[in-house]
């Protein structure tokens, strides 16, 4: 999954799930991960991708300066430490 809001997220949660248990998997065998542009997502988004249960995050970089996503990264993994 890659740049989706939280509703499109849940929605695609909710098939595999369905998915899931109709073949009598548990959705919690599979690792959920998720794509996030740093400085868009918010605390909030943060929080949602938690109860949502994505358990690794890839950051998109859509700076042009590299030097400048370097801080963003580091800005957004310092609201992720504060926040857990």
């Amino acid at each position: 999954m890659a740049l989706l809001t939280p509703r499109q997220r849940r929605v695609l949660l909710d098939e595999l799930k369905r998915e899931m248990d109709r073949l009598g998997r548990d959705l919690k065998e599979l690792e959920l991960t998720a794509m996030v542009e740093p400085t868009t997502t918010s605390d909030e988004d943060i929080r949602e991708l938690e109860r949502d249960g994505i358990e690794q995050v890839f950051l998109l970089p859509l700076s042009p300066d590299p030097v400048g996503f370097l801080r963003e990264v580091g800005d957004f993994a310092r609201r992720i430490g504060e926040l857990g």
